[in-house]
């Protein structure tokens, strides 16, 4: 029989808005718009992925929207305006800083989900010219720079004028599911029911929940072709963070992220700490990596992890990112020359089966990370149990704070010792014992078919789990004198323990046991994975 384990997957989970450079030189003497706290006066009553039709407020807006339209159709995307999204960007108009600097992450989160918009990340830049210059054109040369880097659904933008600049806020965002309408808010402790349909493409859905009490729970949840209806435990009174995650190609990824508020209400005032104006950051980075590090291990020991080992190669390419993110004008996980971070890290001849990266800005390590553990998704790789070593890369982001990438991985355990077939024997029979089972003897007839059926199978793509195991069973024939019967077990793991306490090998009866392991290449398979075929002889 084959027992699957759970594949590794990429997670990646960046903490920013991106950020366009201000058009045109006037914008850089601007003053700010921002007067004290950002605040609402009305909140949405429930999450909704619902469309909202419109999507372009202000002057000129109907003109610089259908530039949108006609540049989004050129890059073979089919971009739509939503009036939240418009809604989105007037309302960080009033919240700039000084030369047209847009808002911090957490200021365009708060305006989001008082709005309603579940979406994990929203794309936002901003475009000034002086006139007579045209801000359609400066809009065309910045909107083709993020068509080209990533694929949208839906747009909103806000055109106004500030000290004679003219400017304009577009904010872009991916549209990754159906959302059935939820409450952001709940009057006291209660069970809810998460629906909705994954977009094509994605698969294997997981719910991250944080507890107002900063501890964390994933949960998987079921779904038939896409559509999921998940309960979701409100127990704790507080503001829970929800966050679902779905596997798309090889790269786990957030596709929603909901604050739902249990017998409180949600705050309509922003308390943050005032962001200082541009300054010369007192730290280098390198000493921000430091403190990031420490501070990631710190709070690893007190929830019972084990620390996370510096890794130079994972430094270096965290290193490399930011400085690439901040010269070439991006903020994201793809790179345009690099690729992904499975890319980077394969290209950097790191072998891992588990890759995690989270992306941050702030003004000191500090800042960012509190605000990873804030988030579900980010706090997961924090916390992540099978991680062992990481690698922090920081570099200034010439607005007098920080960029940074940290990138945890799992290495691939090698085959490549002769007593990996011995200890997996071990290990079953530790866990048979437990189980009050008798201990399985080894037997080499049995590790040759075993490893014959594990080899072929990594070999040969178009053999199936059924092919392998009956190959297996074929090889033993010539045992009938020795056994009474053959069974055969297959799985696919990433580490040789995750194997010892299959129930398929935890049953009475047998009295020998065969092992075939062989690691490689497959596709299906996730990296490193490891094919482990055991025969079982059930003894005369």
């Amino acid at each position: 029989m084959l027992t699957p384990a759970p594949a590794s997957h990429l997670l990646i989970a960046s903490l920013f808005l991106t950020l366009g450079a201000c058009a045109g030189s006037a914008a850089s003497t601007l003053s700010a718009t921002q007067k004290g706290a950002p605040r609402v006066d009305g909140s949405a009553p429930r999450y909704s992925t619902e469309l909202r039709a419109g999507g372009a407020l202000g002057e000129g807006a109907s003109s610089l929207r259908d530039r949108v339209l006609i540049r989004a159709r050129e890059a073979g995307q089919n971009l739509v305006g939503d009036a939240r999204l418009a809604e989105l960007s007037r309302s960080l108009s009033n919240e700039l800083g000084a030369g047209g600097r847009l808002p911090s992450v957490e200021v365009v989160d708060f305006f989001s989900h008082h709005l309603g918009l579940p979406s994990p990340e929203t794309h936002v830049f901003l475009v000034g010219v002086q006139p007579p210059e045209s801000l359609e054109d400066a809009l065309d040369r910045s909107l083709q720079s993020y068509l080209a880097r990533e694929r949208y659904d839906r747009f909103g933008l806000y055109a106004f004028t500030h000290e004679g600049v003219d400017l304009a806020i577009v904010a872009l965002i991916p549209h990754l599911l159906e959302l059935a309408p939820f409450p952001r808010t709940l009057p006291s402790t209660a069970k809810s029911v998460l629906s909705g349909e994954l977009r094509e493409g994605l698969r294997d859905p997981e719910l991250i929940h944080l507890l107002p009490d900063g501890r964390s729970e994933t949960q998987k949840v079921e779904s038939h072709s896409g559509r999921f209806d998940q309960e979701v435990d409100f127990r704790a009174e507080g503001i829970h963070r929800l966050q679902l995650t779905a596997v798309q190609g090889a790269q786990r990824v957030p596709i929603a992220t909901l604050f739902v508020a249990v017998g409180v209400e949600h705050p309509r005032e922003l308390e943050r700490t005032a962001r200082r104006p541009a300054r010369k950051p007192s730290h280098t980075p390198h000493e921000v990596e430091a403190s990031l590090l420490d501070l990631l291990n710190t709070v690893r020991k007190e929830r019972g992890l084990e620390p996370l080992e510096r890794d130079e190669a994972l430094t270096e390419l965290a290193r490399s990112h930011s400085e690439e993110m901040r010269t070439a004008g991006f903020l994201g996980h793809s790179s345009p020359t690099h690729g992904d971070p499975g890319e980077r890290v394969e290209a950097a001849g790191v072998e891992a089966s588990l890759i995690l990266e989270n992306i941050g800005r702030g003004e000191s390590a500090e800042d960012i990370h509190r605000a990873l553990l804030g988030s579900p998704g980010h706090r997961r790789n924090l916390l992540h149990p099978e991680a062992t070593k990481v690698g922090v890369g920081v570099v200034k982001d010439g607005e007098g704070g920080y960029l940074a990438t940290q990138i945890f991985i799992r290495p691939i355990q090698s085959l490549e010792h002769l007593g990996a077939r011995a200890a997996l024997i071990e290990g079953i029979n530790r866990e048979r014992q437990k189980r009050g089972r008798d201990k399985l003897v080894g037997d080499p007839n049995l590790d040759r078919a075993a490893s014959e059926a594990a080899t072929a199978y990594l070999e040969n793509e178009s053999l199936s789990h059924q092919d392998a195991l009956r190959m297996a069973r074929e090889r033993t024939a010539q045992l009938s004198v020795t056994f009474t019967r053959i069974g055969s077990v297959m799985t696919i793991v990433s580490e040789l323990e995750e194997a010892e306490d299959l129930d398929s090998l935890m049953v009475d009866g047998p009295t020998h046991i065969g092992i075939g392991l062989a690691q490689g290449k497959r596709a299906g398979m996730p990296r490193g994975g490891i094919v482990i075929v055991a025969v079982l002889g059930y003894g005369r």
